[in-house]
């Protein structure tokens, strides 16, 4: 017998540095003594933890070339299929070692879906799909697709039931047709065939589009090849709901959790070295602004001084009395996020902080620096509508955060926001768990799965529009730093909220699952220890 080496293959059709939750799959395997192969697009270098580990290696994939994009929208789909079917399957079957398991993410699940299960299939391998969303939600909303022709498995199973009561119906109509129908009876048969034929010609006349067909396509490509997985994985208990409901898809919930080696509420220490750092880098909205009176007074009696903290001539730590509040948002800038959101609550919001009288510390509120970090398709269409606007307690910077000091930026601040909606409404965003992980309390979107991570009034608060979002932000930065006592409460409840670790949550949950996948049986095992002894 043949024993094969504990190899895993993972794959992301996206890039490996802005998925978090592939690379911590990478590394708990990778503790577990996998040898893990990550293919996938090379366009971010991830956390260090990730591309410095011994048994961590990237196989890095070539992307579509560009002219594809311009060739309209059903060829380029075309294209980008085939190029994509073609790189991920000759990486999968000559650029990695033999593996036990292929873990895929999906979305995207066209054509990863396909591949992976085949390249699964030639190398006797564990199948496993990772489900953080669906591939065709998101392709309705990218399309702007408003109504699907799909049949979910649990309408189908309703029909069963139906059937005997239609069967139960047409002895009914035989019992008519033995008798001389009645005016009435005839008439009602007459209206209802009009209906029906007409019904039928609407439908002939309405025009479904190619784009269409592809993305209801993409739906019954889901369901196939997610009912041929060895095992699924998803993040909510709603989508594990509907998984089965829509494609009779049994999975098991693995929440997103923060990892014990990225995510801390930085000391003051810590606060000050980083902010200290990126005030003497190019980051200048983090410098310590020269012309404010109490500002001068710090910068000349002090040598290590910032926008937010300064050492003191003991050497101690203080943070200043007249730094903003800081707010931040992670985002990758797509339309599961809507930033005029934030945008309008912040207009509201420095509308009425001019009118605010400084003279009462508790009811005074302060400047804020808006901190957007991400990259994304629809970046520079809100970095030109934030350029637009004219506001004096208001800054809005949108830089981009290394994988080292993202972390640390989280760490640093006193609120974050998230305007993550989802296509399907089943998934949860992972910015809100890294930021839970910094003990920093979220004020998030309200959808409807997620209080099952946001609590109201206990680890962050829920919106629904963007005057329900200023009222939030006025209630809490009112009278900061010293006198806000909801965001006090707020970050003291996250701080001491048990949020067991990514480390924990994927032994419990993922580890049993494949722990024994490709052992040896238990008579091999006993001979190689008889063998051992005896040598």
């Amino acid at each position: 017998m043949v024993i094969r080496a504990k190899n895993a293959t993972l794959v992301v059709l996206g890039d490996i540095g802005r998925s978090p939750r592939m690379c911590y799959h990478a590394k708990s395997l990778a503790d577990k003594n996998y040898r893990v192969q990550i293919v996938g697009y090379f366009d971010t270098q991830p956390h260090p933890q990730i591309s410095e580990h011994p048994n961590i290696r990237i196989v890095p994939l070539r992307n579509p070339p560009s002219f594809i994009n311009n060739l309209g929208q059903i060829l380029s789909l075309i294209l980008k299929f085939l190029w994509t079917t073609i790189m991920l399957l000759s990486a999968l079957i000559f650029r990695v070692d033999w593996p036990l398991l292929i873990l895929m993410q999906n979305p995207p699940g066209v054509p990863s879906m396909l591949v992976c299960w085949l390249s699964a299939r030639l190398k006797r391998a564990q199948f496993i799909i990772d489900w953080h969303n669906y591939t065709y939600t998101v392709l309705r909303e990218k399309y702007g697709i408003e109504e699907l022709r799909v049949e979910r498995f649990i309408d189908n199973a309703s029909n069963v039931s139906r059937a005997s009561d239609e069967i139960s119906l047409k002895s009914n109509q035989g019992e008519i047709r033995g008798r001389r129908m009645t005016k009435v009876e005839r008439a009602v048969q007459v209206a209802a065939a009009v209906a029906h034929k007409k019904k039928k010609n609407v439908e002939k006349r309405k025009k479904i589009s190619l784009l269409q067909r592809f993305v209801e396509r993409v739906y019954y490509w889901e369901g196939y090849f997610g009912r041929r997985a060895d095992l699924n994985l998803c993040v909510t208990h709603a989508m594990r709901q509907d998984m089965c409901y829509a494609w009779d898809i049994h999975s098991a919930t693995l929440y997103d959790r923060p990892p014990s080696w990225s995510f801390h509420k930085l000391n003051k220490e810590e606060y000050h070295q980083f902010f200290l750092n990126l005030s003497q880098s190019n980051f200048d909205d983090f410098k310590s602004f020269i012309g404010d009176p109490k500002a001068n007074e710090i910068n000349e009696s002090c040598c290590e001084v910032n926008r937010f903290s300064y050492r003191d001539a003991s050497g101690e730590i203080c943070l200043r009395n007249d730094r903003p509040f800081l707010m931040i948002s992670s985002t990758s800038w797509t339309e599961d996020e809507d930033f005029s959101l934030l945008l309008d609550a912040l207009r509201e919001y420095d509308s009425i902080a001019r009118l605010s009288t400084k003279s009462n510390p508790q009811t005074c509120l302060p400047h804020i620096l808006c901190v957007i970090t991400g990259r994304g398709p629809l970046k520079s269409h809100y970095v030109s509508r934030i350029e637009y606007l004219q506001m004096q307690h208001i800054e809005i910077i949108t830089p981009w955060f290394e994988a080292d000091d993202y972390p640390r930026i989280l760490g640093c601040a006193d609120i974050g926001v998230s305007l993550h909606i989802s296509t399907s409404g089943l998934d949860l965003p992972m910015k809100v768990v890294d930021m839970f992980g910094s003990g920093l309390p979220v004020i998030a979107k309200r959808f409807p799965c997620i209080t099952e991570l946001v609590s109201d009034g206990r680890n962050g608060r829920l919106f629904d529009n963007s005057h329900e979002l200023f009222q939030i932000i006025k209630s809490l930065a009112c009278g900061f730093p010293l006198h806000c006592l909801q965001l006090n409460t707020l970050q003291n409840d996250v701080e001491n909220y048990s949020f067991i670790s990514w480390e924990e949550n994927w032994d419990a949950c993922v580890w049993p699952l494949i722990a024994n996948y490709g052992a040896p049986p238990a008579d091999e095992v006993a001979r190689r220890q008889r063998y051992c002894l005896s040598g």
